[in-house]
Formats: C-alpha cells, sequence, structure tokens
C-alpha cells in the first residue's frame, strides 16, 4: 500500500514538472514571437511585371513599393535601383526621393514616377538599426536615415513608384528584375524584393492575306530598334514552303550575334548598327520582299562605305551569305536589299586590315580571330578595332586614336601564335549593362574592352597584357584629383577589381598610366576606387573571381549591442515583462509541487 502511494505520489510530482517546463517553454516562444523581429524593410514589385508577356518595343508600368516598418529604426538609404536580368542585363541607380535616374545617365529605357515618399520629419539622425524579410537585423551605427529612432512611437515610412520599362533594347527571351535599396554600408549593402519574371517577345505584325496567300495592302514595317524596314507591297505571296498561308511576321532586334553566329563571320568583317532575326522561320516570298538597313557615320575605324553589304545566315551550311541584289545611297545612308526568305539579317562592312609584319598562324590553338560584345547598343557612345596576328611569347601592341576612348595602346604577349586577332575597345555613355553595380569613386570614363572571341582572352591565353590610357589634366584639376589617386577598374564577373596602375609620364594635356591585366571585360578610369580591392598578381597571374578582394559575410545579430540608452526594437519592456511573467509563473508552480 506504502509502494503504491510513493507511485502515485512520483507520477504527480513528473507530472507536475512536465507542466512547469511546458508552460515554461510556450511563455518564452510567445515572448520571442511578439518581441522578436516581425517587421521588416520589405522591398517588393507590387504589380504589373511579374509574369507579364511583353512585345519587343512596348513599354510595361509596373508598381514598386519599399516600405520601412515602425519596429526598423533609422535606415540609411544612399539609393535605390532596378536590375534587370537575361539575354541582356541592365541595372539603372536612381534617387529615392526624386526618381531621376542617377546611372546610366541620359538612359531613357527606365521613367519613374514616385507617388509617395517620406515627410522631412521622417528623415533624420541616430542609431541606424533594420530588419530584412527573414527578420535578421543589421546595425548601421549612428547616422542619418528614414525611419523613427529606436522603433517606438512611429508608423510605417513608405515610397512608392509607379516604373515604366522600355523594352526596346532588350533582346527577345525571359528576365528576371530586382529592386534593390542600396544602404552604402558593408553591413548590410543592401534590402532586395523577391524576383519579379517576364518574358520579352517577338515584335509581331498581322498580315491580311486572301486565300492564295497574297498580301492586300503595302506595308511598311519597322524594327523595333528602328533601323531596319521590312517593305512588302501589295499582292506579295506570303506562304511557307507547302503553300500555307503566313499569317503574322515576327521581328527580333538582338544586341549581338550568338556565339555561332559571330564565328562564322568573316574575320575581318565588323557588324554595323542593328541585327534582326526575322520570322517565322520557312516563310517565303514571290516576288522578294525589301530589307533597309539604316547607318550612320563615322564608321567603325578601318571600314569603308564602299564595304557595305547586306548578309543572312544560312542555319544549314552554317555560313554567312551575301546579298547581291542591293542599292546604296551613301547620302540617306542607307543600303536596300532584295530578299525571299528570313533568317537572321545584319550589315556588315570589312576592315583593311593593317599590316604588322606578315607572318602565317602556326603550332599552338590560335584560331580565335573576331570579337564580339554583350554590351547594350544604346549605351555605346564610339569604339575602335585594330587586328593584330600574335605571336607565343613575343609582346603585340595595338595602337587606338580616337582620342575619347582614352586608352591609346594595349600590348600583349600571348602563349600561342594566332591568325587575325581583333582588340575592340567600345567608350560606354554609362556604366556597362554587364555588370551589376557601378564602380566605386569618380568615374572618368566607362570602357569595354575585348580581345578575340569569347573565351580566347583568358590566362591561358595571355601571359600579360598592358593597358595605357591617358586621363586629360583639366579634368584632374576640376575635381581637385591627384594625379596619383587614378586607378583602372576591371569586372571580374563578381566585383570590381582595382589592377596596379602606374603614371607613366606627363604630356602637355594629359596624364598617362599603365595598368596591367590577363583578361579583358567591363573597365572603368576612376579616381579614389573606395572599397575596390588592389589586385595583388603579377603580370601572367591573372585575376581568381572570388579568390580575393569579396566582400566578409554581414554579421547577422537579434538585437543591436546595448549604446547605454533604451535601443531595444519594438515596445520598451515588452521583452522584460515576458520574462518576469514566465519566472512568475515558473515560481508558483515549483511551490505548489
Amino acid at each position: 500500500m506504502l509502494v503504491e502511494r510513493d507511485k502515485i505520489s512520483n507520477e504527480t510530482q513528473n507530472k507536475k514538472k512536465l507542466l512547469v517546463s511546458s508552460l515554461i517553454t510556450t511563455v518564452i516562444v510567445v515572448m520571442l514571437l511578439l518581441s522578436g523581429p516581425a517587421h521588416a524593410v520589405v522591398v517588393s514589385i507590387i504589380s504589373g511585371l511579374d509574369g507579364e508577356k511583353i512585345q519587343q518595343g512596348e513599354s510595361k508600368t509596373f508598381t514598386v513599393n519599399v516600405t520601412i516598418e515602425d519596429r526598423d529604426q533609422y535606415v540609411p538609404i544612399e539609393s535605390m535601383s532596378l536590375n534587370v536580368t537575361g539575354p541582356v542585363s541592365k541595372n539603372w541607380t536612381f534617387d529615392p526621393y526624386s526618381g531621376s535616374i542617377i546611372s546610366p545617365t541620359g538612359d531613357s529605357n527606365l521613367t519613374i514616377d514616385v507617388t509617395d515618399a517620406p515627410n522631412a520629419s521622417e528623415y533624420g539622425y541616430g542609431y541606424g538599426y533594420g530588419y530584412d524579410r527573414y527578420g535578421y537585423g543589421y546595425n548601421f551605427g549612428y547616422g542619418y536615415g528614414y525611419g523613427y529612432n529606436y522603433g517606438a512611437g512611429g508608423t510605417d515610412i513608405t515610397f512608392s513608384y509607379n516604373m515604366t520599362l522600355d523594352t526596346t533594347y532588350l533582346d527577345v527571351g525571359s528576365y528576371t528584375a530586382e529592386v534593390h535599396v542600396n544602404t552604402g554600408k558593408s553591413v548590410k549593402p543592401r534590402f532586395s524584393s523577391t524576383e519579379a519574371i517576364f518574358n520579352v517577345t517577338p515584335y509581331t505584325i498581322n498580315l491580311t492575306t486572301n486565300a492564295e496567300g497574297n498580301i492586300s495592302q503595302t506595308l511598311n514595317i519597322t524594327s523595333p530598334r528602328g533601323n531596319v524596314t521590312l517593305t512588302l507591297q501589295n499582292g506579295t505571296n506570303a506562304t511557307y514552303a507547302n503553300g500555307t498561308t503566313l499569317e503574322i511576321i515576327m521581328i527580333n532586334s538582338t544586341t549581338a550575334l550568338s556565339t555561332t553566329e559571330s564565328s562564322a563571320l568573316p574575320s575581318d568583317n565588323r557588324v554595323i548598327g542593328e541585327i534582326v532575326e526575322l520570322g517565322p522561320a520557312g516563310a517565303r516570298f514571290n516576288p522578294p520582299i525589301e530589307i533597309r538597313f539604316n547607318y550612320t557615320e563615322p564608321l567603325p575605324s578601318g571600314v569603308s562605305e564602299e564595304s557595305l553589304r547586306v548578309k543572312f545566315y544560312n542555319s544549314t551550311t552554317g555560313s554567312w551569305e551575301t546579298i547581291t541584289d542591293y542599292t546604296q545611297n551613301k547620302t540617306g545612308n542607307y543600303i536596300t536589299a532584295n530578299i525571299s526568305h528570313f533568317s537572321t539579317y545584319t550589315l556588315t562592312g570589312r576592315v583593311s586590315r593593317e599590316t604588322s609584319g606578315g607572318g602565317s598562324s602556326s603550332s599552338g590553338g590560335g584560331g580565335a580571330s573576331g570579337v564580339s560584345s554583350g554590351e547594350a547598343f544604346d549605351n555605346i557612345e564610339r569604339y575602335e578595332t585594330r587586328d593584330k596576328y600574335l605571336y607565343a611569347g613575343k609582346e603585340i601592341t595595338y595602337l587606338f586614336t580616337t582620342p575619347e576612348i582614352s586608352v591609346y595602346e594595349i600590348s600583349v604577349i600571348s602563349t600561342v601564335n594566332t591568325d587575325w586577332i581583333t582588340a575592340k575597345i567600345e567608350l560606354l555613355k554609362g556604366t556597362s549593362t554587364l555588370v551589376d553595380t557601378a564602380p566605386s569613386g569618380t568615374v572618368y570614363k566607362n570602357i569595354n574592352i575585348w580581345l578575340g572571341t569569347s573565351g580566347f582572352a583568358t590566362p591561358e591565353h595571355i601571359t600579360d597584357a598592358a593597358i595605357r590610357f591617358r586621363v586629360e589634366k583639366s579634368w584632374l584639376d576640376g575635381a581637385g584629383i591627384e594625379r596619383d589617386e587614378i586607378s583602372l577598374l576591371r569586372w571580374d564577373g563578381e566585383r570590381w577589381v582595382r589592377l596596379p596602375t602606374t603614371i607613366l609620364r606627363e604630356e602637355e594635356d594629359y596624364i598617362c598610366y599603365e595598368a596591367h591585366t590577363t583578361s579583358f571585360s567591363p573597365f572603368a578610369i576612376v579616381a579614389n576606387a573606395i572599397g575596390s580591392e588592389p589586385a595583388e598578381r603579377t603580370p601572367g597571374e591573372g585575376v581568381v573571381p572570388g579568390e580575393k578582394g569579396v566582400s566578409p559575410t554581414p554579421e547577422k545579430t537579434r538585437k543591436p549591442p546595448s549604446t547605454g540608452k533604451e535601443e531595444t526594437p519594438g515596445t520598451p519592456g515588452f521583452e522584460l515583462g515576458f520574462t518576469g511573467i514566465a519566472i512568475s509563473l515558473a515560481y508558483l508552480l515549483q511551490r505548489k509541487r
């Protein structure tokens, strides 16, 4: 009997212990849920873009909201940006208050209408702390920002925008869009929205034909980018090879040739202006229709106006064919040609090559002639190309004569003998569309430098390349920049890397510099490149993406460190109250036990 009583007593005590433990756990969980980071800096693409199909050349308006919720403290906002990645990548940085585009300058492909922004009382100096959408908090320290200090007594602060994206210079394909709030602080450089995915489809025209497939009226169809026009005369028979009537015409203006198309283009040919992919495939026209290519002068270096020709890519033979039935108008700067089927068409010009000591290629994997660029056409202000043979172990120098591009020489030491290798420099209107972020510091010039086709200009083929460039003294003096504060930055696919840059000499109007690399990509000539890691290398080593200069992972915290003030986000005393309740319950239950 006594054993039975002790057994019941033990069971009762165990149940009480379990009850106490469960109650304490429940209270703590509730306390954490209520006092934890339930709010954040929320960036969202609300409507109008995700899942949309937009014809190339059309504009699409969508809504973006940025909310600094009431538990966030002063959040520093340096700028905001829209990043669009896909077949062509673009990044716009804009002022969060006015909506004006900061970079690329002069870009009209994105317009921003501010529909809501904080007032002056919601911007000030104080302790900076903000949460991301995953609930992690980031300590920005004291400074200027948007929000209510200590997260007490305020309401949500909202930035709202109607953004209109012009797809004229986006190639056909799938794109991902993200909006970023850029803090300018290394601990948390930006808060980002979730992705919005949309598709750009070919510009499409519906045809009106009779039963036999004859067009009922004359049509003039201009490509989305405006430099190519198709003319179909009234009565033209438009069918497929099997006699089925053609119902639509599709035009895709592309930024660059595909890798296959580019490698098939003769090395002394240059693409002049717009490239168009015409469809549907298999369409046939009788009589032939007219295609017109407009071009602008000056033409690329070494290309004569007399050498311009319309070509199409023959996917069956894998080669480019020249349209022989054409007319050129040098006064109006255009060429018209007659075509009877659809394919990829472009206008090309032939380079009159300069001699470089002769010699033919031999041994060792050359064959990387020609050059292609993925840069957005409307971001290229001008460019210059040069052709040279490269010889293993010998320094070969490309000379450039266009003053505006700043680079005047590139000296290359190759590991292999090659055929003609093209070097191309593109002077850009703003930050390259091929990079994720703008370079730091004060930018003098944004340029792309390419050598050969994709995959050639790597440390495997290039022992060293010296890039020599000039900077105007008037620009340096006007900006108060010292001669030794200039650096050449190179985008390595993930970040901007500062190349070792030295002063070569001083000319009457310029300071001449030299930097070394083994790879080619977007570059920027900048002063005071803040935060860019120096490339610790010697000629021939190259820069390995991700090896140096990677920013450390931001330290994630649940609350800011103590500064001697009541800085805990949320309602002051909330956590303390729940902690007291938890301790009291535990004490009372223990006493009853």
